[in-house]
């Protein structure tokens, strides 16, 4: 999800799926957007490829507590299968969200999500905020959830601050868990791409990497060019680390060189520390509860493998129109995919017989 802040309204870009799963990160962040005094938000979902009921009740109940805090809540050019759902639930409280959005302002060519700030930032509560992501259970869309509210917290609070992201190494790989918006998005790509740049040196060495001025910067020869044509002149990227190793980094951009003084260099480190003991405390839970998480996810992919199958021979379909179909099927019974699909294997099991064993002849 990338976030944008335009004028008082917060648009929300919500991509590929909104799911019961996917839905709590949007729940996370509205309470943190709310905890800022952010009360009108916005969901633009022309790039939505699925949503499910699960996902859409999250919506409504955010609608519901921003309009209790004051605020609102609309859905911007929502997607065919959105759409699609909306009808299907013949809610018009539902419906009514997507009238509720104002139409998108005329594209910029300056960052989407950094506007400039006439004013100094105001000092939040921040013990308040990180102690709760503190504790915070640690399951991995619930981490990723927690990173995004360190994110959100961070570009509201440091004051230099245009765009922010959060870059963590999983399974050998570094990638981007929140970005505040598709340019700090894009950067954070072209540093995983070619291998430069300072979030992939902080995430690597574990220290901190500060470039005042791009325009001086020489560290990063393929990487500076497209930052500085993005409209970027100084990063800060802080390391993020789980049980004393580098794992990741917060990464804080700007518009302005010389953005980021020692104050505003401490604070990144602050939000860096509560982020990287977030991390220590997923890492240590691997053995007992990670490790069981993922072999129930194996068992249920395989399960949904299995009932792919199932449609594809009686359908005579391809794999992504069976895949269509349980994903359909979903949407109509309100049911979670695994258990459509486990319905469907189960059904191609012989019946048992119930009636009293036969006497030997």
């Amino acid at each position: 999800m990338g976030v944008a802040f335009a004028g008082v309204r917060v648009v929300v870009d919500v991509r590929g799926d909104l799911d019961g799963a996917t839905g709590r990160d949007l729940g996370a962040l509205v309470t943190a957007l709310i905890g800022r005094g952010h009360h009108h938000l916005v969901l633009d979902m022309a790039e939505c490829g699925f949503a499910d009921v699960a996902g859409l009740r999250i919506v409504v109940d955010a609608s519901t507590t921003l309009a209790a805090a004051g605020g609102s809540l609309g859905i911007r050019s929502p997607s065919g299968a959105v759409r699609r759902l909306i009808g299907l639930t013949r809610d018009p409280a539902v419906a009514a969200l997507v009238d509720a959005a104002p139409p998108p302002r005329r594209p910029s060519t300056a960052m989407p999500l950094a506007p400039v700030r006439a004013a100094p930032k105001r000092q939040l509560p921040l013990v308040t905020y990180l102690r709760k992501v503190e504790a915070i259970p640690t399951d991995d869309y619930i981490v990723d959830a927690a990173l995004r509210l360190v994110m959100t917290l961070a570009v509201a609070t440091v004051a230099g601050a245009d765009g922010a992201s959060v870059s963590l190494r999983r399974r050998g790989r570094l990638s981007t868990v929140a970005a505040s918006d598709h340019t700090v998005a894009a950067m954070d790509a072209s540093q995983y791409a070619t291998g430069e740049g300072p979030c992939v040196d902080a995430s690597a060495e574990g220290r901190r990497f500060h470039t005042a001025s791009l325009a001086a910067e020489a560290r990063w020869p393929v990487f500076v060019p497209t930052a500085r044509a993005l409209g970027i002149s100084a990063i800060l990227s802080s390391p993020l680390t789980g049980n004393g190793k580098p794992v990741g980094a917060l990464n804080i951009y700007s518009r302005h060189a010389g953005a980021f003084g020692p104050a505003d260099q401490q604070l990144a480190a602050v939000f860096a520390s509560e982020a990287s003991t977030l991390l220590s405390a997923a890492a240590g839970d691997m053995d007992e509860v990670v490790i069981g998480r993922l072999e129930s996810a194996l068992r249920t992919r395989h399960v949904i493998a299995l009932a792919q199958g199932v449609l594809m021979e009686r359908h005579a379909i391809d794999e992504d129109s069976a895949h269509r179909l349980l994903r359909r099927s979903s949407a109509r019974t309100r049911r979670p995919v695994h258990q459509g699909a486990t319905d469907i294997v189960v059904s191609t099991r012989p019946p048992r017989h119930t009636g009293p064993a036969p006497h030997p002849q």
